[in-house]
């Protein structure tokens, strides 16, 4: 069984201690493997402009780690909107949730043996200090993604089927 990360450059680095945490076997079952397939800078647009070729990048990971596309059934998404700064509410959320909706039926395209994915949002960065590189992502930047996370699986759970192939 193969997990997938999926999204920018914060699930990479999450994803990257979660693999090592997990590389001898504590708390997991030998059948299940981490595959990293986060990439740097790509938000919910990079991931779904085809001429990025985001998805084409994920399948090559998993191939290029020895496993076939169908091992993959768990993915973990982070992702955010960095080109919608609007602190509008409820349209930002409304708009990131269709933006990942979208990344999810991309996901699921891609690899459809995917049963489950662990949506996470973008973490804040408030606590940081005055590290230039994280102001961007200061409150209330981060909020809108687990509001627009949520309203899609909830959306889900509830039968709306935004997200085609998924149950």
């Amino acid at each position: 069984i193969v997990v997938v990360g999926i999204g920018a450059s914060v699930c990479r680095q999450i994803f990257a201690s979660l693999e090592s945490m997990t590389a001898n076997g504590a708390g997991k079952g030998g059948s299940v493997v981490f595959v990293n397939c986060a990439k740097g800078g790509h938000d919910v647009n990079k991931l779904a402009d085809p001429k990025l070729g985001y998805w084409d990048n994920a399948k090559a990971e998993v191939e290029k780690r020895g496993y076939a596309l169908p091992q993959v059934q768990v993915a973990w998404y982070q992702s955010d909107e960095l080109r919608d700064s609007r602190a509008d509410f409820p349209g930002r959320p409304q708009r990131l949730q269709a933006s990942i909706a979208d990344n999810m039926r991309d996901l699921k395209q891609r690899f459809p043996n995917v049963q489950i994915c662990y949506h996470s949002a973008r973490h804040t960065t408030a606590f940081t200090g005055d590290r230039p590189a994280g102001a961007e992502h200061r409150e209330p930047r981060p909020c809108p993604g687990g509001w627009g996370g949520e309203w899609v699986v909830r959306g889900q759970t509830a039968g709306e089927g935004a997200i085609k192939g998924w149950g």
